[in-house]
């Protein structure tokens, strides 16, 4: 049964839920905040679906192809400055959702404490996916839905970290032509309970129930990585990485990690499940100085030809710069 599984082997994405035919997987969430699958034994047929299906659990095939790597940023200021990296993420999302498909992604939630896997069906709803979580999203049912959009026929674009997007294609189990999956560069899943600590000191302090998170805001400029947090009582918080124990504590000091993400399986180039990766491209102050870098700028990873399709339909919003060899192999020791 899938509560075997050890700790560092893990990812918490709540596939093996979705994938029971009983409903006997359920989740209990130990000391540090992450959730872990708990099968109950009455319930439970034996057939070994949980284990079968689990990404944890499979080996990973290469990806032979050479990946295409570009720097890209939106050309409507708005966009970028209220994007986590340059707009890459919401430029492709709007172009698919005007397409007629649906998009897949994390929210915040009502409470601003939490966040969780939507299916985005209106552009109120995509504007709630779009930003960096920075802490574990609950994927609980969100497999069975998407699955449900594409028999339907309806164009997915599914969001989410690396092992995210390998519990949906392990879930699914074969390709769907309608099904386009987009990671980000991952440096780690921080505990749910650890930002929701973060979020009740600052309304003690405040005296105030937040109403927006906005992590990696740029009123001080991208690199700051500054947290903008607003109060019910019209007050505001901002701190750079500096000064926000959150931030700092994440970046510079690891401590809110999964244990999982410490033996990553799926930090790999190329993608193996992904078409498109997308985050924050930090070294392109080596190669292009003159840029503007303090309103953001994207990396856009290519792994396949519905990635290339995709990048293709926003060529005219966005501007961009294709690396050489030499920058592409520079730029891909950041993540190893």
């Amino acid at each position: 049964m899938i509560d075997c599984l050890k700790k560092e082997e893990c990812t918490g994405c709540k596939m093996c839920a979705d994938i029971c035919p009983k409903g006997a997987i359920s989740f209990e969430t130990d000391e540090q905040g992450f959730w872990y699958p708990k099968v109950d034994g009455k319930l439970c047929i034996h057939c070994g679906l949980c284990k079968k299906k689990c990404p944890s659990l499979k080996d990973i095939k290469l990806n032979d192809r050479q990946p295409e790597v570009y720097s890209a940023w939106s050309k409507n200021d708005k966009v970028r400055i209220s994007s986590t990296s340059g707009g890459a993420f919401w430029e492709i999302a709007e172009k698919f959702f005007d397409n007629g498909g649906v998009v897949v992604g994390s929210r915040y939630g009502k409470d601003w404490k939490s966040a969780e896997h939507i299916i985005a069906k209106s552009k109120k709803e995509l504007l709630q996916i779009k930003g960096s979580k920075y802490f574990q999203s609950d994927t609980a049912g969100i497999y069975n839905k998407v699955k449900k959009e594409l028999d339907a026929g309806k164009e997915v674009l599914f969001c989410g970290t690396p092992c995210q997007v390998a519990a949906i294609k392990s879930f699914l189990g074969k390709e769907y032509e309608n099904l386009y999956c987009m990671d980000f560069i991952c440096r780690s899943i921080n505990s749910p309970k650890a930002f929701k600590a973060y979020i009740n000191e600052l309304e003690l302090s405040y005296k105030s129930k937040v109403v927006e998170v906005h992590l990696k805001n740029k009123e001080k400029g991208w690199q700051s990585l500054a947290s903008q947090v607003r109060f019910e009582n019209g007050k505001e918080s901002i701190k750079d990485k500096n000064e926000d124990w959150w931030v700092k504590g994440f970046i510079f000091n690891d401590l809110y990690t999964r244990e999982s993400c410490y033996n990553c399986r799926y930090k790999v180039l190329p993608r193996v499940n992904s078409d498109i990766t997308i985050g924050d491209f930090w070294g392109i102050t080596e190669f292009h100085k003159k840029m503007d870098h303090e309103l953001g700028v994207s990396a856009v990873i290519i792994h396949s030809s519905k990635g290339q399709k995709s990048f293709e339909e926003i060529e005219n919003n966005i501007q961009f710069i294709e690396s050489d060899v030499e920058k592409i192999k520079a730029w891909n020791s950041c993540l190893n």
